[in-house]
């Protein structure tokens, strides 16, 4: 781990050389046309400028840190990697010593209703987050802070002033952020600004240790598309809860159940709802009515934890404290329905049920997307039940976001091949799917952090031979979330052997897909060759 927070006499020396340019912007982006208030399109969203893939952004950097494209995702400061979430480029502030970045789009109009959505990820490698109160932005004080706002157009790129800060996707400085966060989607209600000229800033600021910040796949979304108080921002406005027994449903800022003690932050903003006990208890989450769109889809992020061995629903009983119950879902219901209905004639779309397949105990934060195509113009609400006599059972929800785009399907048709020391995974076009990201996977559990984002309908990862499985995953996405995971492994062989020779020599190589070292030629094999 890179680190500088004991500002020996390198850093000192470093910091003293930009400390006379450290409260001085630098513009090196380029100015590009504003952004399309019609649609409220954005240009350039995903930094995909074949010329110049910052163009319609500007970047203003200090100290030995620069905002820049980056197609691998590499962040030399820390070697962390995080692939672009969409298409084959995103933007990255990187950083070899104290230094502090702005990138700012140019300005737009939001759209009447309008929202906008931001892929981010970051990696704090201090032990904390510290803003400097006095001085910001100064690489002389300890400064280790990033936050990702929409701004008034015009307004200077460094203003913290709620006078210019109109909407805050992401602050360190807000709440109990964790140190990693790996790509996560921020979402902001911007209908009250409709009609204004406004910009997306983003501001990262290190004095400390590597941290490093990406951004991609910025969306201006149309009307309609976000329901008010998708994030549970504050509180619970908007939602009504009914709870039975030693539980309830509040928001969560801490993202801590004290059933089970665990966490699980918020996965935008500062607050999300959590389902918390000390007892049996039952409780349903619900939403105030909303109307779907033309083309509807609903995303929602949701995490839980049941500690109980197994799922368990009484079907006389179903929300009974006496009978053995421990279930969880989510659904979209129609409006006013009863918030307790299982009824198929009120249930019309579910994200989640343990009843149904084979669900872990254990879910870390995910996203579940519904299509509510079917349902266009009907008025509708979210509803969330979680039911435990047995054991803890906490349940958490975030970022509800409606969409007017279709959710993308599985992949289908997912198969592997391997070959030269490569596991290549092919699968069939999908409708509404714009890129695909595929994960490599080690043994049936293990989801590795090499990821590779597409819109081609293969990809291809260097693997190492040997007992261990081998697999990848595979996920559609598109602006209106993800689809549920396809994955498939790929087991190696028995290992073989192969004889090779050169001139009058010759050598025996046994393994797993072995081949004739450049130069040999094959003589003979035994068992997979490839």
């Amino acid at each position: 781990m890179m680190t500088w927070r004991t500002r020996g006499a390198v850093a000192w020396r470093y910091a003293t050389r930009f400390g006379a340019v450290a409260s001085v912007l630098v513009a090196i982006g380029v100015a590009a046309p504003s952004i399309a208030a019609a649609s409220g399109g954005l240009v350039n969203g995903g930094f995909e400028t074949t010329v110049n893939a910052l163009s319609g952004w500007s970047t203003f950097n200090s100290g030995a840190g620069t905002w820049g494209p980056t197609t691998s995702g590499l962040a030399t400061c820390g070697r962390v990697v995080n692939r672009p979430t969409q298409g084959t480029s995103a933007a990255l502030f990187d950083m070899s010593d104290v230094s502090s970045g702005v990138l700012v789009s140019s300005p737009f109009t939001v759209p009447a209703g309008g929202s906008l959505s931001v892929d981010y990820a970051y990696v704090n490698e201090a032990r904390g987050w510290a803003m400097n109160s006095g001085s910001p932005f100064s690489l002389l004080q300890p400064n280790q802070w990033m936050r990702i706002d929409v701004i008034a157009a015009n307004a200077n790129p460094q203003s913290l002033s709620p006078s210019d800060v109109l909407a805050t996707v992401f602050d360190s400085q807000a709440g109990s952020p964790g140190l990693y966060q790996a790509w996560t989607t921020g979402t902001v209600d911007l209908s009250a600004f409709a009609g204004q000229s406004v910009q997306l800033r983003a501001i990262d600021v290190t004095t400390q240790a590597c941290n490093p910040m990406w951004l991609d796949n910025v969306q201006m979304l149309p009307a309609g598309n976000l329901r008010s108080n998708p994030g549970f921002e504050p509180g619970f406005a908007d939602w009504t809860s009914l709870s039975s027994g030693a539980g309830t449903w509040g928001p969560t800022t801490s993202g801590l159940a004290t059933c089970g003690s665990v966490v699980n932050r918020p996965t935008q903003g500062t607050s999300a709802a959590l389902f918390d006990m000390g007892d049996v208890s039952s409780g349903v989450l619900v939403s105030s009515p909303f109307t779907v769109p033309a083309g509807g889809s609903l995303s929602v992020d949701y995490a839980y934890v049941n500690e109980a061995r197994g799922w368990a629903m009484n079907s006389g009983s179903p929300f009974s404290l006496l009978q053995p119950n421990q279930w969880m879902r989510i659904d979209v219901i129609a409006a006013n329905a009863n918030p307790q209905s299982l009824s198929p004639s009120d249930v019309l779309a579910t994200v989640f049920d343990s009843q149904a397949g084979s669900p872990g105990l254990y879910q870390a934060w995910t996203t579940g997307t519904v299509d509510l195509s079917a349902f266009a113009g009907q008025s509708v609400q979210l509803r969330a039940i979680d039911v435990t006599t047995q054991a803890c059972n906490p349940m958490w929800l975030d970022n509800v976001v409606l969409n007017s785009q279709p959710a993308p399907v599985r992949p289908a048709g997912l198969s592997l091949s391997a070959s030269q020391g490569y596991l290549t995974a092919t699968w069939l076009p999908g409708p509404n799917a714009t890129t695909y990201t595929c994960t490599l996977l080690y043994g049936f559990n293990n989801l590795s952090q090499f990821t590779e984002s597409t819109s081609a309908h293969s990809c291809s990862f260097a693997y190492a031979a040997g007992s261990v499985p081998f697999g990848i995953q595979v996920v559609a996405r598109n602006a209106s979330g993800t689809s549920p995971a396809s994955v498939a492994f790929y087991s190696p062989p028995a290992p073989s052997r192969v004889v090779c020779v050169r001139g009058d020599h010759r050598r025996v190589i046994t393994g797993v897909l072995p081949s004739c070292p450049p130069g040999w030629r094959l003589l003979h094999h035994v068992g997979t060759y490839p």
